[in-house]
């Protein structure tokens, strides 16, 4: 894999998950501490989801 594109669809996929989360936090409404803790839980979700991921790519057990 060439690290440019490893590089490159992690920025894309942060830029991704900012604009989702963003939208996803805002769309029940509420104070801004509930909005901000739904945007964190996203974010949490998503991080676990790339490592996860990334720990599939690393043992080889992505995909099987």
């Amino acid at each position: 894999m060439n690290p440019r594109y490893f590089v490159q669809a992690h920025r894309d996929w942060r830029r991704f998950v900012d604009s989702n989360c963003t939208v996803l936090a805002a769309f029940g409404g509420g104070s801004n501490s509930s909005i901000s803790d739904r945007l964190t839980e996203c974010h949490e979700r998503a991080l676990d989801e790339r490592i996860a991921l990334y720990r599939g790519l690393a043992d080889g057990s992505y995909g099987l």
